[in-house]
């Protein structure tokens, strides 16, 4: 969208994905999905908005108002920051809450998995800083 609000929308349709799926395998609703989809909702909000800030300056040469063009690279990268720890302080807040079962936690770890040393080792060396710092 060119209004600024492709990021939310589509959140927003993430968020009914996973509320809806749940719903069509339950045949209710149930708050655990509701409140675990808010943090994928998020995190998708997230990815749309970080893949905008490289076209902010060609979108804001045609007209288009997106959210990376709004709030310039800084705001965007302040409120993906934002976003971020929202995604992952309501997981935290849920369980404490609890709405989910404890295990949800595992949501907020950071895993340095193995996998990244095999798929980044072939790597070229402009690609290689998008697998991270080399791992020992």
């Amino acid at each position: 969208m060119s209004r600024g609000l492709g990021e939310l929308a589509i959140a927003a349709a993430w968020w009914l994905v996973v509320i809806g799926a749940d719903y069509v395998q339950r045949g209710q609703f149930f708050l655990i999905p509701a409140s675990l989809g808010f943090s994928v909702a998020t995190l998708v909000a997230c990815v749309l908005l970080i893949n905008g800030v490289p076209d902010a300056a060609a979108d804001a040469r045609v007209g288009k108002r997106t959210l990376a063009v709004r709030l310039g690279a800084r705001g965007a990268a302040a409120l993906y920051l934002w976003l971020v720890l929202l995604a992952h302080g309501w997981l935290a807040l849920s369980v404490w809450l609890l709405i989910p079962p404890l295990t949800a936690l595992w949501g907020c770890c950071r895993c340095r998995c193995r996998w990244r040393r095999r798929c980044c080792s072939g790597a070229t060396r402009a690609s290689r800083s998008a697998c991270g710092p080399p791992l020992r």
